[in-house]
């Protein structure tokens, strides 16, 4: 699906309310790239999603117990690959 001018105009409004990427993804029925692109569009700038090390920790606590990837990413709003990314360089880190 194709986002007209005018939907690109209110999902960079809804992003800039609060929402984020992937949720818009979903109510919007696109990509999360196509929503990243209508926000470049719209000339909106990115949120970058920012872990605590608190919630790093509790993260990897979780995993252990069996939370997968999706679960986690869900729970603290980043994508299931960013989380992966932030626990592996966490790990590696703390070796």
């Amino acid at each position: 699906m194709r986002l007209s001018d005018e939907q690109k105009t209110k999902l960079a409004a809804e992003y800039a309310a609060g929402g984020n990427i992937r949720q818009l993804a979903m109510s919007w029925g696109v990509s999360r790239e196509a929503v990243r692109s209508a926000l470049k569009q719209q000339h909106v700038p990115v949120r970058q999603v920012v872990l605590t090390e608190n919630q790093l920790e509790d993260a990897a606590s979780m995993k252990t117990r069996g939370w997968s990837l999706n679960q986690l990413g869900a729970l603290y709003g980043v994508d299931p690959k960013t989380m992966k990314a932030r626990l592996l360089a966490r790990a590696q880190g703390s070796e």
